[in-house]
């Protein structure tokens, strides 16, 4: 048996990124209300996690976000497949590579403590590890949350690689990372909206982020629908016995 795999490269423009909100808005808005009250819920879980001894609650709570934040993906593709809203969908195979994934998506938030430390010093660390409160201003607050886009950007669809497709840990981040890559103009224009949004959080009491984070999501699964579509359609696989 012969396989020959072509595969074709072709540039992505940056106005695919105004598609990608388009349909990520009508997603949206088949479950707005559910949506976010089941993303409004992480942040009380977070918060509850958080109330443990530091600095192993700032640990397990970001494991946690990572894994809460992971389950949007089967909901969100159950939504668009049966224009339903249902937490069933959660249960789906691939958790237990999840907790493993969850480790590597941590690191945005290693990149908000370097961000910190290099901003405002031991008083940055202790801030985001300890909550202790410090000399800070809204600016530099918002700084920190969005030094974290940037990778957050290459890690965008490692978990709906795994919960989606059965990749194996290496293999989602390495799609992950090539997906974003080969659209890079649409996926920046995400990473800023994502950035000025976090940017604002401490100027809006967290609604910046709140309120359009829904929305975000719906739009970074309409962006993952597109690029693996694409290339399951870009590369042909020939089989000849």
């Amino acid at each position: 048996m012969t396989t020959i795999t072509q595969t074709y490269n072709d540039t992505i423009p940056t106005s695919r990124s105004l598609v990608w909100f388009k349909q990520g808005w009508q997603l949206m808005k088949q479950a707005p209300f559910k949506l976010f009250l089941f993303l409004f819920s992480f942040l009380i879980i977070e918060g509850v996690i958080q109330m443990l001894p530091a600095p192993y609650s700032v640990v397990v709570s970001k494991w946690a976000m990572a894994l809460m934040a992971a389950s949007t993906w089967p909901l969100l593709q159950h939504l668009a497949k049966h224009q339903r809203f249902s937490l069933k969908a959660i249960f789906c195979s691939g958790w237990g590579k999840m907790l493993g994934l969850a480790i590597v998506l941590i690191l945005p938030s290693v990149m908000q403590l370097w961000t910190a430390n290099a901003l405002l010093g031991a008083d940055g660390l202790a801030l985001l590890i300890y909550g202790t409160m410090v000399e800070v201003t809204q600016l530099q607050l918002g700084i920190i949350f969005a030094s974290a886009t940037p990778v957050m950007l290459f890690l965008s669809f490692a978990s709906a690689r795994v919960l989606l497709a059965d990749d194996s840990i290496s293999a989602a981040i390495r799609a992950s990372v090539q997906a974003v890559i080969r659209a890079w103009r649409p996926m920046l224009v995400i990473m800023m909206v994502n950035a000025v949004l976090l940017l604002l959080v401490p100027f809006t009491f967290v609604l910046s982020a709140l309120l359009t984070g829904p929305w975000l999501a719906c739009v970074t699964y309409q962006a993952y629908c597109e690029l693996f579509d694409n290339d399951s359609n870009t590369t042909q696989i020939i089989k000849e016995m």
